[in-house]
């Protein structure tokens, strides 16, 4: 084995196994809200403290830093790399699946989702090693299984926040910033660019649809696909309008995806 295959292995357990460690830890942490307050000019200010949260951000963080780490070894790195786009999906991930883990009772499912959630990250990690260089062998493999994992993920944060049943501001100040992210990565990997008008449109969009039926009588599985369906046909929709497609023809392949996912979620 050479010094690079060896040191990819040997970086790539150790980021694996301390993120993983932080998910166990966290889950020790008790999930109460702590008010701060402040007065400023005579007028006092409450705001609430998550824990949970913060320990959500500190993983993310970590998963994070422990990429640009990885990415260091990548033969091909150039001096104009940007790390950070290559980071954010790995922080992201941890930050999903630490919410996840939180909101299941710690026994078989738990362990269960504890270890899908390393190998999602071993292969998260991966797959942006591959994508950073475009003649990679795995490049075009490593983008479908990225976009793929994010849609899966988004999905499982959906069905964590439903089965919890969090108040509305929550769910939107959840659904908005990752569904933003979703599309700023999709047209990243499409274009070469972040897109960020784009992205912000298809989150709003997502954000704005996942409140609208946030009251109806649909079952957290159904709540979640939905919601899903309209995230990956937004996204579709708009990279086709981009492609400079006509509007009807660009409409069809989004449409046809969102029936798949309502008919899924009407099976179940």
């Amino acid at each position: 084995m050479d010094t690079l295959a060896y040191q990819k292995i040997n970086r790539l357990s150790v980021i694996v196994a301390v993120i993983l460690i932080a998910f166990g830890v966290s889950v020790l942490i008790p999930a109460t809200v702590f008010q701060l307050n402040i007065q400023i000019f005579s007028i006092a200010y409450s705001f609430p403290i998550n824990l949970v949260f913060i320990s959500n951000l500190l993983t993310a963080l970590l998963a994070a830093t422990g990429m640009v780490w990885f990415l260091q070894l990548h033969p091909n790195l150039g001096a104009d790399s940007t790390l950070l786009q290559h980071a954010l999906t790995p922080g992201v991930t941890a930050f999903i699946l630490n919410t996840t883990l939180h909101s299941v009772q710690v026994g078989a499912s738990w362990w269960a989702l504890f270890f899908f959630g390393g190998v999602v990250l071993f292969f998260v990690i991966m797959a942006e090693y591959s994508v950073i260089d475009p003649v990679d062998i795995w490049y075009a493999a490593a983008t479908i299984g990225l976009l793929s994992l994010t849609y899966l993920l988004f999905l499982i944060l959906l069905l964590s926040l439903s089965h919890t049943g969090q108040r509305l501001f929550v769910l939107v100040l959840t659904i908005l910033p990752i569904s933003v992210f979703v599309g700023l990565r999709a047209f990243q990997l499409r274009f070469g660019k972040w897109m960020v008008y784009w992205g912000v449109g298809v989150g709003i969009l997502t954000t704005q649809i996942a409140v609208a039926f946030h009251y109806w009588p649909l079952n957290p599985v159904q709540y979640s696909l939905l919601i899903t369906g309209v995230l990956f046909s937004a996204i579709e929709l708009s990279q086709n309008l981009i492609d400079g497609i006509d509007i009807r023809k660009a409409m069809i392949g989004p449409a046809i995806g969102l029936l798949f996912f309502v008919f899924v979620g009407v099976l179940l």
